[in-house]
C-alpha cells in the first residue's frame, strides 16, 4: 500500500513536472517569435498625401494619392478589393488616370471587387454606371443603417492581398485634387489579413442584407509590432480586432507630453438624438490636467450650430488649443464639397502615429465602419506632425473664437 503511494506521487510529480517543462517551452517560444517579430526590419509602410490645387502645404518628400493608387494598380497581378463610400467622376479630372489603370488592370485577368455605402449609391449615377462597364468588376452595396445605424465610411484598398492603402481620401475627383487628405501604405502579412477579414465581413453583408451568424479571426500576433490596427464598429468587427474607441482612448491617457489632432469633424453630441457624449472630450481634458499640450486642428465645416459648441467649450480648457482650418476657395470659384482638410490622424507624444478614416463623434465609433492604424515609428510620427505644423500655422487657419457667431459653412452648391 505504502510502496503504491509513493508510486503514485511519484507519477503525479513527473506529470506536473512534464506539464510545467511544456507551459515554459510555450512562453519560451512565444517570446522567441516576440523578439524576432522586434529584431526583423520594419514592413514598409509609408505616408501619401492629397494637396488641393493653387496650395502650397504640400510636403515634397511624401507621395501624393493619385500616382500612389496608378502604381499600386498597375502592380496588382491577381485582385484589387476596394471599400469606398461612393464614387464620383468628373471628365478631365483626376480621378479618370485612376479609371484608366483599373480598366488596364480588370483587362490583364485583375479582379476587382468594390464596396460603397448605401447611403451614397445614388450620389453620382454616372460615375457608377461608369464604374461598372470595367471588366468583370463585382460592385456590392452595404447597408449598415438597419444593422447599426450608420454607415459604410471605410476608405480602403487591398493589392494581391499583399498590399494596402487607408486614408482619408474617398473615390472621389475632388479627393486627389482639391481636399486635404492623409493616407497610408502598408505592406505586412498580419495587416493585410486583418483588412482582409475586415473586407470579407462587409463582402458578405453587402451580399446578403444581414450581419454574419459567426465572424472570421483577424490575426492577433503581430508580425510587425510597430504597426497595429482597429476598426469600428466593435459589434461587426471580426474576432480579436481591438475597436477603434479604445485605441485612441488608450492613446490619449497614454500621452505624457504632446498630442496634435486633426479631423474634419469634432462633436460631443450625437447627430441623432442630440444626447451628450464625453469620452475623448473628457480624456483630452483629463490629460491636459497633467500637463499634456493638446492641439485639435478641425476645418471650417465643424462650425455648423449643431457642432460649434464642442470646439468653443473645449478651446482653452486647462491649456487645450483648438484651431479652424478653412481653405481657401479655388480661383475658378466655389466647388462643391470641397477646398476642406479631411485627414484623420493623431501624433502622440512625437513617437506614435494614428490614422484612419473616422471623424471624432460618437457615431463613427459605435455605428459605423472605419478602420484605423496605430504606428509606433519615430519617422512617420515626424512626418504626420510636419502636415500638421504647416496647416497648424498657415494664414488660413485661426484660433476658435469662444464669442463669435460663426455662420453656417458652405458645403454644397
Amino acid at each position: 500500500m505504502k510502496n503504491n503511494v509513493l508510486l503514485s506521487a511519484f507519477l503525479a510529480l513527473m506529470v506536473f513536472g512534464c506539464a510545467g517543462k511544456k507551459e515554459n517551452l510555450d512562453l519560451v517560444h512565444l517570446e522567441s517569435e516576440q523578439a524576432k517579430a522586434k529584431a526583423a526590419k520594419p514592413s514598409p509602410a509609408y505616408l501619401v498625401q492629397s494637396v488641393p490645387e493653387e496650395l502650397t502645404v504640400a510636403l515634397p518628400n511624401l507621395a501624393l494619392a493619385q500616382d500612389t493608387w496608378i502604381k499600386l494598380i498597375s502592380a496588382s497581378k491577381s485582385s484589387i478589393d476596394i471599400e469606398q463610400m461612393y464614387v464620383s467622376m468628373q471628365t478631365g479630372e483626376a480621378l479618370d488616370p485612376v479609371f484608366t489603370a483599373l480598366q488596364a488592370a480588370a483587362n490583364r485577368g485583375v479582379k476587382i471587387r468594390m464596396i460603397l455605402s448605401k447611403n451614397m449609391i445614388t450620389s453620382d449615377p454616372a460615375g457608377l454606371a461608369q464604374m461598372k462597364t470595367i471588366k468583370n468588376i463585382e460592385i456590392g452595396v452595404l447597408d449598415l443603417k438597419a444593422m447599426t445605424g450608420g454607415i459604410q465610411h471605410a476608405k480602403f484598398w487591398i493589392f494581391d492581398h499583399s498590399k494596402i492603402f487607408v486614408g482619408s481620401q474617398n473615390f472621389d475627383w475632388k479627393a486627389l485634387s482639391q481636399i486635404h487628405e492623409l493616407g497610408v501604405v502598408v505592406e505586412d502579412p498580419t495587416t493585410t489579413q486583418r483588412l482582409d477579414t475586415i473586407f470579407a465581413t462587409d463582402w458578405e453583408m453587402a451580399k446578403t442584407g444581414k450581419q454574419p451568424k459567426t465572424f472570421l479571426s483577424a490575426q492577433t500576433i503581430l508580425s510587425d509590432p510597430t504597426i497595429d490596427m482597429s476598426s469600428s464598429p466593435a459589434v461587426l468587427n471580426p474576432q480579436g480586432m481591438p475597436a477603434t474607441i479604445d485605441v485612441i482612448l488608450g492613446q490619449i491617457k497614454s500621452a505624457k507630453k504632446s498630442l496634435q489632432i486633426q479631423v474634419m469633424d469634432y462633436n460631443t453630441s450625437s447627430s441623432s438624438t442630440g444626447s451628450a457624449w464625453t469620452e475623448i472630450d473628457d480624456a483630452l481634458v483629463d490629460a491636459a490636467k497633467r500637463g499634456v499640450k493638446v492641439q485639435l486642428l478641425v476645418s471650417h465645416w465643424n462650425t455648423t450650430s449643431h457642432a460649434i459648441g464642442a470646439i468653443k467649450a473645449l478651446q482653452g480648457k486647462n491649456g487645450i488649443e483648438v484651431r479652424i482650418c478653412t481653405l481657401p476657395e479655388h480661383s475658378k470659384g466655389f466647388i462643391s464639397y470641397a477646398r476642406v482638410i479631411h485627414s484623420k490622424y493623431m501624433v502622440i507624444d512625437s513617437t506614435r502615429l494614428w490614422m484612419g478614416t473616422s471623424n471624432w463623434s460618437r457615431g463613427y465609433f459605435y455605428a459605423t465602419r472605419n478602420t484605423d492604424f496605430l504606428f509606433d515609428r519615430q519617422a512617420m510620427a515626424d512626418e504626420a506632425s510636419q502636415v500638421f505644423d504647416v496647416l497648424w500655422n498657415a494664414p488660413f487657419t485661426e484660433a476658435v473664437d469662444a464669442n463669435k457667431a460663426y455662420p453656417e459653412p458652405r458645403k454644397g452648391s
